[in-house]
C-alpha cells in the first residue's frame, strides 16, 4: 500500500544475495520514465552510499547510468529494466539466468509477462531464485486472486496470515494451492521427486503507512 516504503524496501533486497558472485538481479518497472523518475535513482543511491564496513567485494565496481546497471567487485549484477511491451520483454528474458526478480508496482505489469518470469527462475547462485512483487490494491488484477487467502471477508489483510508460506502448482493456466508440499502433492498427483521443479512457494506481506 502507498506510504509503506515498498519501493525503497524492494530496492534493498539484492543486498541479501550479492555475497555470491553468480547472483543476477533484474529490477522491473513498467516504463522507462517510471524507472528514471524514482525506482532507478533510489536503487542507485543505495549502492552509491553503502556504509564503509560493507566488504569491497559487495561494493559497486561499475555503475552504468544509461544502461541502469550495477556490477559489483565480485561480479554480482543488478540490472533495472522496463516491460512496457510485454512480448518484447519476454523475448529479452529468454535465456536469462536470474536469482532475484523484483517487480515494482506489480499490478501495473502484464500478468502474462509476470508468469513467464516463473520459467526463468534459475541461476548458478547459491541462493534459490525468486520473484518479489510490490503493489497497491487492485481488485481487477490477477494478484488479487493470488492473495485472496490472506485477506478477510472485507478485503483487508488478515494479520494472522501475514507472511504465511503456501505452495502452488500451475496446471493448464489454473493454480492449485496447498498449505504444505505434501498436501499439494496429494492434490496434484505429482510425485515427490518432482516437487522441487514444479511447486512454487508463495507468501504475502501486507504494508500500511503506519509501517
Amino acid at each position: 500500500m502507498a506510504g509503506s516504503g515498498k519501493s525503497h524496501v524492494i530496492n534493498h533486497l539484492p543486498l541479501l544475495f550479492v555475497d555470491d558472485p553468480h547472483t543476477s538481479c533484474a529490477m522491473y518497472r513498467e516504463t522507462n520514465p517510471m524507472l528514471e523518475d524514482g525506482f532507478w535513482p533510489n536503487g542507485r543511491s543505495i549502492w552509491e552510499n553503502l556504509p564503509s564496513w560493507v566488504p569491497k567485494s559487495y561494493q559497486p565496481k561499475i555503475l552504468r547510468e544509461q544502461k541502469k546497471e550495477i556490477i559489483l567487485h565480485n561480479g554480482a549484477r543488478i540490472k533495472y529494466k522496463q516491460c512496457a511491451d510485454p512480448r518484447q520483454a519476454m523475448k529479452d528474458a529468454q535465456g536469462q539466468e536470474v536469482t532475484l526478480y523484483c517487480l515494482d508496482e506489480g499490478t501495473q505489469l502484464n500478468w502474462e509477462f509476470t508468469e513467464y518470469l516463473l520459467s526463468r527462475l534459475r541461476s548458478k547462485s547459491k541462493h534459490f531464485s525468486r520473484i518479489v512483487i510490490s503493489c497497491n490494491p487492485d481488485p481487477d488484477h490477477m494478484i488479487r486472486q493470488m492473495i485472496d487467502y490472506y485477506l478477510t471477508e472485507d478485503g483487508y489483510p488478515d494479520p494472522e496470515k501475514d507472511g504465511q508460506r503456501r505452495f502452488f502448482y500451475r496446471l493448464d493456466g489454473e493454480y492449485i494451492w496447498g498449505e504444505t508440499q505434501e498436501e499439494l502433492g496429494e492434490k496434484t498427483g505429482v510425485p515427490e521427486d518432482e516437487w522441487e521443479d514444479n511447486f512454487f512457494s508463495f507468501a504475502f506481506v501486507s504494508g500500511t503507512i503506519y509501517d
